[in-house]
């Protein structure tokens, strides 16, 4: 199946944007370390999932897949059956080939979730699930985020430029999604009830000038000034009260 690169992009900057349809079109791109693999939905029962975990699985058969961590980035949350055969095929090939795997998985959207923000806006009442399809996502995401070995968050502005440098973008202006990964991440925390946990979703500043962005973990930088401003000014304040005082 021809998959296009352009639409694919656009499927995981658009498909989160609040208060728009379900989307139509989801894509996946898994990433090892030799290469990536990108696909996309065929039909309301073969997912972009599938043809990522079809894709793995013939790896595995090969004995071509490596112990590792997996990157597995989709353009919508999983579902509920596609949150079951990840989980299913991490267990296969730890137990039946002896390959120990770790998926990372990444998310631009919400598929078949009633997030707190659209239920408060009237714009949304129209795209809003079910009740029941809500709990039984979100039970699949929970299972997912509980299994051994699988890391499950929304993008962060490192996610944009890896996938982007993947897909061949020569301009990668993410600064839009500001607000929308944030969004993202709240509400995922949330419905998760993960709110007060230790849980940990790494961000990046989306406001640097395109020059400066590049692939790596978050600085600490501003730690470091921050504690300078402090300890200088008190710092020169016990000085000053050493020579007042002697």
């Amino acid at each position: 199946m021809e998959t296009s690169i352009d639409e694919a992009w656009k499927a995981f900057l658009c498909n989160g944007v609040h208060g728009q349809c379900w989307p139509q079109n989801v894509y996946a791109v898994v990433c090892s370390k030799l290469s990536c693999y990108l696909t996309k939905n065929v039909s309301k029962t073969v997912h972009a999932e599938d043809g990522v975990l079809d894709y793995l699985e013939n790896l595995l058969r090969r004995r071509a897949l490596r112990p590792q961590r997996l990157k597995l980035f989709l353009s919508a949350s999983p579902c509920q059956r596609c949150s079951q055969r990840i989980i299913t095929f991490l267990n296969t090939a730890r137990w039946r080939y002896g390959v120990t795997l770790e998926m990372e998985v990444v998310f631009s959207a919400f598929y078949q979730i009633r997030r707190p923000s659209c239920e408060l806006n009237p714009a949304c009442r129209n795209h809003l699930p079910s009740y029941h399809d809500h709990v039984a996502q979100v039970a699949g995401l929970k299972q997912l985020y509980w299994t051994q070995g699988v890391i499950l968050r929304t993008f962060n502005c490192q996610d944009w430029l890896y996938l982007g440098n993947f897909l061949k973008k020569t301009t990668i202006n993410i600064r839009y999604r500001h607000y929308q990964d944030n969004l993202l991440r709240r509400e995922f925390l949330t419905i998760m009830d993960l709110i007060g946990s230790t849980t940990y979703i790494p961000e990046c500043n989306y406001f640097q000038s395109d020059e400066s962005l590049s692939y790596m973990e978050p600085s600490t930088n501003w730690d470091c000034i921050t504690l300078l401003f402090i300890f200088v000014p008190v710092l020169l304040f016990l000085v000053f009260l050493t020579f007042l005082y002697f």
